[in-house]
């Protein structure tokens, strides 16, 4: 269900919902990555323990990330939210559905 088919329109679908977005932040990018100069230094004068630091907490908002709600679903957190969204249809009204008779 990852596939672009399945994310775009389910994107869609939550962001025309009422739910709140719970899913935990992880920040993907490598911390090195992001380094200024003053990081770097301080990384250099604690022989690395400073970037070791930041992987820790990278890798414990991973596991966060990975523990929590269901993954196949995203950007639904459960099931019962995706269900329940699924019996709203705002976009498969039928052709003739604004036209009054």
């Amino acid at each position: 269900m990852s596939s672009t088919n399945f994310v775009i329109p389910e994107t869609s679908r939550f962001l025309h919902s009422d739910f709140e977005y719970e899913w935990p932040y992880f920040d993907h990018i490598n911390p090195l990555l992001r380094f200024s100069f003053k990081d770097f230094l301080f990384t250099v004068l604690t022989l690395g323990q400073d970037y070791g630091v930041k992987l820790n907490e990278r890798k414990e908002q991973f596991e966060e990330f990975m523990h929590k709600g269901d993954h196949e679903l995203w950007p639904f957190i459960s099931k019962e939210q995706y269900e329940q969204q699924l019996r709203k249809q705002p976009f498969l009204r039928g052709i003739n559905s604004t036209k009054s008779n």
